[in-house]
């Protein structure tokens, strides 16, 4: 009984809670992505998100590398820019 009281808790927790745990995810798996080429090949990304990571020191190809990576998250390039 206890199990079934989870599962409808967690339906109750509803989509959002569901899609905020898949956003976490996939922000912590995103760090490995520029190693595998995830997809982003052909991504253009937004001049204001580039010029943001430039300014913080990278260049074109690494703003590129790192808003693939980040999932097109400015914060999230910006942090695995300083952690390299």
């Amino acid at each position: 009984m206890g199990g079934m009281s989870w599962q409808h808790s967690s339906s109750a927790a509803g989509p959002a809670s569901a899609q905020r745990q898949q956003q976490q995810q996939s922000a912590a798996t995103a760090p490995s992505a520029p190693s595998g080429g995830a997809g982003g090949a052909g991504k253009a990304w937004p001049a204001a998100s580039m010029q943001t990571l430039r300014d913080l020191g990278a260049t074109d190809a690494q703003a590129k590398a790192l808003l693939d990576a980040a999932g097109g998250n400015v914060e999230v390039a910006a942090s695995l820019l300083f952690q390299q």
